[in-house]
Formats: structure tokens, C-alpha cells, sequence
């Protein structure tokens, strides 16, 4: 009895032990779970914040201060309504478009090469203030132009409004010299993902003020409030230790022997070669769509109702902007994968020759805004990859370099330029990255000119544009490629003569 006893009472106790164990199992099975996805989520934080060390206080203040100065100049609402603003002020479409805007085109080319010049010689520092000034000053003509002098006051804020075409890549060089070149994709991320906040912000601020508003061109007032916050934000800068004074004493004879040096070094390289034409030819591409756009969706609308272009707009940049983080949070860099390499060389072009066609070739209005989405976001990653190898190219063909081919008078100059730029250790490179920025912006402009004379010569179509737009990012691609593999060749020549060395 008292065995039967005990055995029974064993029992129970090895049931209630293996049934409080299953009980315990299903309980921790949903804390594995959420723990697991705990150690996933902050292994891409982890992963996120990784990318930003070795990065000084001193380094991440510049870029901060740089990203809000990208910011709030992108924050231009007035933007959106130039025709109406214009035709407030008595000014009609044809004079709008035929005599005012076009002076902006011919003001571009030189004030891109003036930009980059100063920013070689006087540091970014200058460089950005003097174009923050213009913006200033372009947007002050714009709301004094009143009555008879409308159009030529007009005209010359146009020459002003010129000079913030080269907003985009002095803030991207400016970043480049107070890096590493390690940090080089995720400057280009960061500036690149502030332009498209803020061009965000603009395009539903805008739409939302001019419904309260009595006038279009009191949007204005907004735009040159954010200006004047440019402005303000890079002087701050200076004064708490951010953004430091450059010295004085520089020889111009010096710099223009630096700048020549600067061009040989780097455009004797076909990898800064390949990447130069292939951002140069995206960026007038891009920019020849996002002014061919709207014109295409107001084709399909016919009698309908029009487009609202603001909102496309901004969630086209809305798309981009998400499209970049997600580039930030993944870190991968160009330069160090072969695959993403050859992807955005070669596969961008095509995947955009078939956006073209869809865009061309489409019929509603929805699909062909839908694909311009895809498309705007394509294009500024691909923008951003190709800006941060070109600097990454540069610095390679820098290393490349022999000590023995640098003078005195070669490192005396190259001691200047860090103290000027603020990089000190920078001061074995030759790398000019605003100057050469700036002649692949003229290429662009160059493009962006020809196409459009042309265009105007043969009065095309809309559509036609796009088919040559398809044409164009075909060829494009059969460059890409071809340089690529012709730059890739002996790389894996020497790649195969280190392999047999080190058998040997």
C-alpha cells in the first residue's frame, strides 16, 4: 500500500513537473520571439550608429551645421507658383518663359565654375556664405520687382538664382574635406536626404499657405526668411567654432599650379574618369525630366482636370528621401562591392530606359506619375553613389601618386590648402573636389543646352523627349559598362599576379 502510495504520488509529481515545463515552454516561446526581433532591431541600430564613429565633436558639428544649411535653403515655397507670382506683378507667361528664364540657363555655366573656384581658393566656408548672399539678394529683387521695372529686375535675380545650382555639390565637397574618405557615402546620404526634406517641406508647405494667403507672392516672404536662415546658420557657425575663419596669404600663382596639378592627377584616371561622365550625364538627364514632367501629365489630362503637380512633387521627393535612409541604415558602400558598382553603372541606365518608355508610352496620368516616382527616386541614389566614388576615386589615384612626384612648392601648397579647407589630414592629397564637381556640372548644363536646343529647333513633341531620353540612358549604360570592364581588366591582372607571387 504504502509502495502504491508512493509510486502514484511520484507519478503525479513528474506530470505536474512536465506539464509546468510545457507550460514554461509556451510562455518564453513569444519572449525568444520578441527577443529575438530586440536583437535584430538593435543590431541595425547598432549597425546605424556604427557608421558614425571615429567621426570627431568638432566633425559632427560642421555636418550639422552643413545638413540645417542644406535644409533651409531647399525650403523655398515660392517655388512651386513662379508663373503666378510673375503674373501678379503684370508679367506674362511667354515673357516669363521666353525672356526672364532663360537668363538663369546662360547664368548657370559661368557661376558654377565661379563657385568652384572660390571655393578652392577661399575654403568652403566663403564659398557658401557669398552663395547663400546671392540666394539672399535674388529673392529681394524678386519681391521688389514692381511695375515698369519688373523685367529687368526679374532678370537679375535670375543671374543671382543662377549661383544656387551649385548649392548641391559645395555642400557635398565641403563634407568631403572634413571626413575620411571611409565617411565619403554617408555624407552624400546625409546631405542628399536634407535637400529632399527639405524640398518636402517646401512643396506641402506650399500648398497648404496658398490657401490662406491673399497673393501668390507672399510666399516670398518665406523663401527669403529661409535664406536669410541660411545665411545666419553659417555665420553662427563661424562665430562658435564650427565653420573656422580661413587664413590669408595664399599666392594665386601657387593655387593655379595646385589646380593644373589637380586636373592631370585625377582625369589621367579612367575610373574618375568613368564616374565623372556617368554623373554628369545622370544629372543633365534627371534635370531635363524633372522639367519635362509636368508637361507630359498636363498632355494626358487634355480637357481634364489638371494635375496637382505640388503634392506629386513632393511625394516624389518624399519617395527619395525614404529610398536614402534606407541606403543610410543598410551601409553598404559602393566602393568596397564590385556588385552594387557594376549595378549602378550599368543596370541604373537600363532600369531608367524602361521608365522612360512606360512614362512615354503611358495614358493615364496616375501610371505615368507613379512611375516618375520610382524613377526621381532612382535617380537621386544614383546621383549620390556616383558623387561619393568620384571622391573616393580621386583619393585612390592620390595614393596611387609617388611622393617623388611632389616638390617643395607642391607641399608647401598642399599644407595651405588643409589649414584653408580645415583638413589637416588631408594634406598629402591632391584632390581639387569642388573644381571638379563644378566641370561635371558644366558637362551637365552643356547637356541639359544642346537637348534643349535642339528640341526647339525641330518643335518636338513631348513624348519624343522622352523616347530620346530612352535612347540616352541606353547609351549611357553601354558606356558605363564598357569603361567598366576596360577599368576592371587590370585590376584583375594584378589581382592574379599577387595570388601567384604569394603561392611562389
Amino acid at each position: 500500500m504504502d509502495t502504491t502510495a508512493t509510486t502514484n504520488s511520484s507519478l503525479n509529481i513528474n506530470a505536474d513537473a512536465e506539464a509546468q515545463g510545457e507550460t514554461a515552454a509556451h510562455n518564453t516561446e513569444p519572449q525568444a520571439c520578441e527577443e529575438g526581433k530586440g536583437r535584430r532591431a538593435s543590431g541595425v541600430c547598432s549597425k546605424f550608429m556604427g557608421q558614425w564613429r571615429g567621426l570627431t565633436r568638432q566633425v559632427v558639428f560642421t555636418l550639422g551645421t552643413l545638413c540645417v544649411y542644406q535644409l533651409m535653403h531647399s525650403f523655398k515655397p515660392s517655388d512651386s507658383y513662379m508663373v503666378q507670382i510673375v503674373a501678379e506683378k503684370n508679367v506674362t507667361n511667354q515673357v516669363y518663359y521666353d525672356d526672364i528664364t532663360p537668363v538663369a540657363t546662360y547664368a548657370k555655366l559661368p557661376a558654377t565654375i565661379v563657385m568652384g573656384l572660390l571655393f578652392e581658393l577661399a575654403g568652403y566656408r566663403i564659398a557658401l556664405l557669398v552663395e547663400s548672399l546671392m540666394l539672399v539678394c535674388g529673392l529681394t529683387l524678386t519681391i521688389l520687382a514692381q511695375g515698369g521695372y519688373a523685367v529687368p529686375m526679374l532678370k537679375a535675380s535670375e543671374v543671382f538664382f543662377g549661383f544656387n545650382f551649385s548649392a548641391g555639390f559645395l555642400v557635398n565637397c565641403a563634407m568631403f574635406v572634413c571626413v575620411s574618405d571611409a565617411f565619403y557615402q554617408l555624407a552624400c546620404s546625409v546631405n542628399s536626404i536634407t535637400m529632399m526634406a527639405g524640398n518636402v517641406l517646401s512643396s506641402y508647405t506650399s500648398q497648404c499657405l496658398v490657401r490662406f494667403l491673399p497673393n501668390y507672392s507672399d510666399l516670398l516672404y518665406f523663401s527669403l526668411g529661409s535664406a536669410i536662415c541660411c545665411f545666419l546658420c553659417l555665420l553662427f557657425g563661424v562665430l562658435l567654432g564650427s565653420l573656422k575663419k580661413p587664413p590669408t596669404g595664399v599666392k594665386l600663382r601657387a593655387w593655379a599650379k595646385y589646380l593644373v596639378h589637380s586636373f592631370h592627377t585625377h582625369y589621367s584616371s579612367l575610373t574618375v574618369v568613368t564616374w565623372s561622365v556617368f554623373m554628369a550625364a545622370t544629372l543633365g538627364v534627371h534635370t531635363l525630366v524633372n522639367s519635362s514632367w509636368k508637361s507630359l501629365l498636363t498632355d494626358l489630362a487634355g480637357d481634364g482636370p489638371t494635375p496637382n503637380f505640388g503634392a506629386i512633387s513632393g511625394t516624389a521627393y518624399l519617395v527619395a528621401m525614404i529610398v536614402l535612409l534606407i541606403s543610410v541604415f543598410i551601409g553598404k558602400e559602393a566602393h568596397k562591392s564590385w556588385l552594387e558598382s557594376i549595378l549602378v553603372l550599368c543596370g541604373s541606365p537600363i532600369a531608367c530606359s524602361i521608365l522612360f518608355c512606360l512614362m512615354g508610352f503611358g495614358q493615364r496620368v496616375k501610371s505615368v506619375a507613379s512611375v516618375y516616382l520610382v524613377y526621381n527616386a532612382l535617380a537621386e541614389y544614383v546621383l549620390m553613389i556616383a558623387s561619393s566614388m568620384i571622391a573616393h576615386s580621386m583619393d585612390t589615384r592620390d595614393k596611387e601618386l609617388n611622393d617623388k612626384d611632389k616638390n617643395e612648392d607642391d607641399q608647401k601648397v598642399l599644407q595651405e590648402q588643409a589649414a584653408l579647407l580645415g583638413s589637416p589630414a588631408k594634406a598629402d592629397r591632391f584632390a581639387s573636389y569642388a573644381l571638379m564637381f563644378a566641370v561635371n556640372y558644366c558637362i551637365s548644363l552643356l547637356i541639359q543646352d544642346t537637348f534643349m536646343a535642339t528640341v526647339d529647333a525641330t518643335n518636338a513633341y513631348i513624348r519624343v523627349w522622352f523616347y530620346c531620353y530612352i535612347g540616352m540612358s541606353f547609351a549611357l549604360g553601354v558606356f558605363g559598362t564598357t569603361t567598366y570592364i576596360i577599368a576592371a581588366i587590370p585590376r584583375n591582372i594584378h589581382s592574379c599576379n599577387v595570388r601567384k607571387n604569394e603561392k611562389n
